[in-house]
């Protein structure tokens, strides 16, 4: 599994129809998931080059991980992000504890930000097993990002 942007560039579409399709989809997705406020997009590049990331750094993905990650503490108890606030840089400067949640979508609002298509995603994470069915209840609910890597997909 690739660990870098280096990495992606190691896989690649040979068949033309592949190929077209694929930059069709990619206009698309840089045309969706690229869409924020101006001053959103200004505050989150301030923490941005504050903190050493860098959109032109090979390994930006995964520096931005490794931002989000330690920029805040996991606290299911987390204070609540008045709605007033522009939420990302609020909770990465200010409250900076959270959930999934709120990882999620400072590290989707930080990629976007630096130019790499990002979505915020949700769904379950349970324990499953072959052939029994398994209660999946709110407690696994869970959100994450997704990047999109040209050529590859999300």
């Amino acid at each position: 599994m690739p660990n870098s942007m280096a990495d992606y560039n190691l896989y690649s579409l040979e068949d033309t129809i592949y190929q077209d399709m694929e930059l069709a989809y990619r206009n698309h997705v840089y045309q969706t998931y690229l869409n924020l406020r101006s001053d959103t997009k200004l505050k989150m590049l301030e923490i941005a080059e504050k903190n050493g990331l860098s959109p032109s750094n090979p390994n930006i993905i995964e520096d931005v991980k490794n931002y989000i990650s330690s920029a805040a503490k996991y606290n299911i108890d987390y204070e609540s992000i008045p709605l007033t606030v522009d939420f990302a840089p609020y909770f990465l400067e200010v409250t900076r504890e959270g959930i999934c949640q709120h990882f999620a979508m400072a590290a989707t609002v930080m990629y976007q930000s630096l130019g790499i298509p990002a979505r915020y995603t949700v769904g379950f994470a349970a324990q499953t097993k072959a052939n029994e069915w398994v209660e999946v209840t709110g407690y696994q609910k869970h959100a994450w990002v997704e990047v999109y890597i040209d050529g590859f997909g999300w």
